[in-house]
């Protein structure tokens, strides 16, 4: 909590309420007349960090700045961010190779070369430092105090909780077990087993955690995650281990391991598919979340980033491995080789845009699909804050109304508040309704019934004196 001028102010520890909703601070002494800034940073259920800022004013305030704001918040939080995508990739990319490489040589009963096994272990490697190194990003996130939030023992406890604990033990022993087995002439039950358990860890933590129906999303996350590991992983491995066939002059052992992966990789794909389109959907829900949030952009690109992998995929399949195994043309092997390694090129960038992806917020709820709804608008020469939740057609809603000044202080001198609902699709409306004073400058309407999803219009009506008003007017998405 900061105080004028940008002065800290003292306060006692944070308590949590018993349902784990509410967070309680208490103030150590009087404080002075001015404006406040109270800096929060909590962790929510999808294990990602949350900070934000709450500005009071005691007796006459003071506009706060932009920039003084922006510093309070923890500018250099910009830098672990990219941090943890970088992490995130890295983990991502290391488990796939290690684990879907694993997979593919149990698969083709063959002992992977050397470079293989070089490859599936620096992939092993990687991944495991990543998922060490994420815990002193994620507690640097979570609090705003860098390496040192490593020493609080409460907010390394609260990091590890969650998922984030059991899912980085399990893919740091999964991919251990994978690098100890990948040397092996027979591969044994352990690098299977190991690349499952770093596979899981995967889907511990994220977005499923949090979107309903969470059984059925983490399914299917899971599915995506294991699909995506025999494909892309396999590929990588197939793709060194035909090439060591090449080399040893074995063109029929060549043809043989490009043509059983080919197989393999047809049902991974279309598993990652429908996985990855149920998960697609469940995130996004509507043509308009896509189009109109970052997450939905970003989602845009890796679908087109998969459409090129899948149609270099289907011309490999039923083009040139038919071509190559009828054949030992080395015009044929060379092209062949090229789309592969370009393909492999493409899942990295798949994976790195993955990595950005998870850290945004889902479209549905940001466009206000599902879930509650916020937003901001100008109502006067102030803002008005309208909350809607839980934004669900034929549940009991509650419509919260915080207002602001132009200083962005807290506006207690707003008075008689009406809202108007409308829903033009239908020509349903204007319905009038009266929030009443929460205090503060906040103003609640429960028990609203909005029976029709739809975008519905919400003005919000203030009257400073007899004779004018103020209005301000929203569009809800109010989903099913």
């Amino acid at each position: 909590m900061f105080g004028p001028g940008d002065i800290p102010v003292q306060t006692g520890q944070p308590v949590l309420s018993d349902d784990a909703m509410t967070v309680t601070v208490t103030l150590e002494g009087e404080i002075p007349d001015g404006t406040y800034v109270v800096s929060y940073r909590v962790q929510s259920s999808d294990t990602h960090p949350v900070r934000g800022a709450i500005v009071f004013s005691v007796g006459p305030g003071s506009p706060v700045d932009d920039v003084d704001l922006d510093a309070i918040l923890g500018s250099g939080d910009r830098w672990w961010e990219l941090a943890a995508v970088v992490a995130r990739w890295v983990i991502y990319t290391g488990t796939l190779i290690a684990s879907g490489g694993a997979w593919l040589a149990t698969a083709l009963r063959k002992a992977p070369d050397r470079r293989t096994v070089a490859v599936i272990r620096v992939g092993a490697i990687a991944g495991m430092l990543s998922a060490l190194l994420s815990i002193p990003i994620q507690a640097a996130l979570a609090t705003g105090t860098g390496f040192r939030a490593l020493f609080d023992s409460a907010v390394v406890s609260a990091v590890l909780g969650d998922g984030v604990g059991l899912a980085t033990a399990l893919s740091v022993v999964g991919l251990a077990l994978v690098g100890l087995s990948s040397g092996r002439r027979a591969p044994r039950i352990t690098g299977f087993v190991g690349g499952a358990m770093a596979c899981v860890a995967l889907v511990l933590t994220g977005h499923n955690r949090s979107t309903s129906p969470v059984a059925l999303v983490t399914a299917a996350d899971l599915l995506h995650v294991l699909a995506a590991a025999t494909w892309s992983g396999g590929l990588l491995a197939a793709l060194l281990l035909w090439q060591e066939r090449r080399r040893l002059d074995d063109p029929a052992g060549a043809a043989d391991i490009v043509d059983r992966f080919s197989m393999i990789a047809g049902f991974a794909l279309v598993a990652a598919v429908v996985a990855g389109g149920l998960l697609a959907w469940v995130e996004v829900r509507a043509w308009r979340a896509l189009t109109a949030t970052a997450y939905g952009w970003t989602l845009a690109v890796k679908l087109a980033l998969v459409a090129a992998i899948l149609s270099l995929a289907v011309y490999n399949r039923f083009r040139l491995v038919p071509a190559v195994r009828a054949s030992v043309d080395s015009a044929t092997w060379k092209q062949l080789r090229l789309t592969m390694r370009f393909e492999v090129g493409l899942v990295v960038l798949v994976l790195a845009v993955t990595a950005v992806l998870v850290n945004l917020t889902p479209a549905a709820s940001e466009a206000g699909i599902s879930g509650y709804y916020s937003a901001t608008v100008p109502i006067g020469d102030g803002e008005v804050n309208v909350v809607v939740d839980p934004n669900r057609a034929g549940d009991q809603n509650e419509v919260h109304l915080y207002f602001f000044d132009e200083n962005g202080r807290v506006d207690e001198g707003v008075s008689a508040v009406e809202l108007l609902f409308s829903l033009p699709s239908r020509d349903l409306g204007p319905i009038s309704r009266e929030p009443f004073d929460a205090g503060s400058g906040h103003y609640l309407l429960a028990g609203v019934d909005l029976p029709i999803p739809g975008d519905w219009e919400v003005e919000v009506i203030t009257r400073p004196s007899q004779f004018e008003d103020e209005r301000a007017t929203l569009r809800v998405p109010v989903g099913k």
